[in-house]
């Protein structure tokens, strides 16, 4: 649930990314003149949404969330790319 007061929204974050393991870097980027809040948030560790064939999210998450027992293979994948 998102509240009204940015700086809550970003520390309820900081717990969500530290309960897993993680670090959170956030950088405050609002501009006093526009007064919409704006942040930039930088996890190391996470990995870009779009699918890829690296280490990382595609073999590791699912196995990590019980999904899987082993890693699949890159063959076993699906090649059909996401569009929007």
């Amino acid at each position: 649930q998102w509240s009204d007061d940015i700086h809550q929204d970003v520390l309820q974050c900081v717990e969500v990314v530290r309960r897993a393991g993680l670090e959170m870097l956030v950088l405050n980027q609002t501009r006093p003149d526009i007064g919409l809040p704006v942040v930039k948030v930088i996890v190391p560790g996470l990995r870009h949404f779009w699918s890829r064939f690296g280490a990382g999210r595609l073999y590791e998450v699912p196995v990590k969330l019980g999904w899987l027992s082993a890693p699949l293979a890159e063959a076993q994948m699906n090649p059909m790319p996401m569009v929007f």
